[in-house]
């Protein structure tokens, strides 16, 4: 199956397998969410004894299963490697979209994501950028941190992104022929686009 077809299938799917799909990601979110609440722990000092109980396994228990995760999650942390991967990503989306390809563009985006963000959409907001700012020209910075774990922001008017679910995020300013249009770029922990956000020029609020 071709990936214009895979995507194709995945927007009308039976509601019982977009739910299969759905709830999966929620899980892998939640999962997520426990490994950053766990490295934040360790890293406010708590031990792997305290830990443990609370998850209700030994001490050697949790620190076997979750000491690799956490080191490798560890927070306000990327490696090279997760920095450059997740740089280069976000330049990808970007350049789709001011390409008009917009089904490369969604093959970044997580099945949620897709679901809220349809390439008619993306599309259509595109279309706004273009009609405010002129032609795009270029990728003309861009951002990468961690989110602020105290927020909780709405993404678009159908998907609620709740930080826990955010690894990381790219701030962006886009050169177009009459503008700066500037926005965001929110990842899971799987490296997938869970948010993505574009305002006509800075004046607006960041949502992460």
């Amino acid at each position: 199956m071709t990936l214009s077809h895979l995507e194709g299938f995945m927007e009308n799917l039976p509601t019982q397998l977009e739910n299969i799909a759905l709830a999966q990601e929620a899980a892998q979110d939640s999962e997520h969410h426990l490994n950053h609440c766990i490295a934040v722990a360790k890293n406010d000092g708590y031990s792997w004894g305290e830990i443990g109980s609370v998850l209700g396994v030994s001490r050697q228990a949790a620190a076997q299963k979750y000491s690799k995760i956490i080191q490798e999650i560890a927070p306000m942390h990327f490696s090279e490697t997760t920095q450059a991967h997740l740089t280069n990503t976000a330049k990808a989306v970007l350049h789709r979209i001011g390409e008009h390809e917009w089904e490369k563009a969604h093959s970044y985006f997580s099945f949620t994501a897709k679901r809220g963000l349809s390439k008619k959409k993306l599309a259509e907001v595109w279309q706004e950028v273009l009609e405010g700012c002129g032609d795009f020209q270029r990728v003309d910075s861009l951002n990468l941190h961690t989110p602020n774990p105290h927020e909780f922001k709405v993404f678009s008017a159908t998907i609620k992104v709740p930080n826990t679910s955010i690894f990381a995020i790219a701030d962006f300013t886009l050169d177009h022929t009459d503008g700066k249009p500037v926005g965001q770029i929110a990842f899971n922990s799987r490296r997938k686009v869970i948010g993505f956000i574009i305002y006509l020029n800075d004046s607006a609020e960041f949502p992460w």
